[in-house]
């Protein structure tokens, strides 16, 4: 698994989201219109496991989590990646980790419009 990728003139590295500090990603939702707070970061971030990826002077560009139910199943989340950067392969980037992390479970989600393709492209089916 790679661990940075460049995008535009960006070179970033996957860290664990428990290590960001919830205000940067509350910039990086608000970026998309998504209405997380700081506080709602926090919750999540305690409930899940997740990963940022993150350029060389600690700006966010991306975020991707995963919820574990058990041992066999998990529910992927906050898969956003910053407008500057969105349709350059981050969220694809991220998305690869998630996978490597919930190896052996199967996987649900709830995708954006924007998203969808990716989804779709990575194995995920339309159930609704």
């Amino acid at each position: 698994m790679r661990q940075s990728v460049r995008l535009k003139s960006f070179e970033l590295v996957a860290r664990d989201i428990a290590d960001v500090d919830v205000h940067l990603l509350h910039a990086l939702t608000a970026s998309v219109g998504w209405p997380h707070r700081p506080k709602d970061w926090d919750f999540l971030i305690r409930a899940g496991k997740g990963l940022a990826a993150i350029d060389g002077i600690g700006r966010v560009f991306g975020t991707a989590m995963w919820f574990p139910h058990g041992e066999d199943f998990a529910t992927v989340g906050l898969v956003v990646t910053s407008p500057r950067t969105q349709a350059q392969g981050g969220g694809r980037w991220l998305m690869d980790h998630v996978l490597e992390h919930c190896r052996g479970r199967d996987l649900a989600l709830n995708s954006t419009r924007a998203a969808h393709g990716l989804y779709l492209s990575l194995g995920f089916v339309d159930e609704a």
